[in-house]
């Protein structure tokens, strides 16, 4: 969600309710790509 792009911190729980593009891009900002 929106909330993956301004907060990468909450990554770790957004990708839960993200859709299948938002998990990918989630996990881009976490650094885990």
């Amino acid at each position: 969600g929106i909330s993956d792009f301004e907060i990468p911190q909450t990554s770790k729980t957004a990708p839960i309710v993200s859709s299948g593009f938002d998990i990918k891009f989630s996990y881009v900002t976490s650094g885990r790509a």
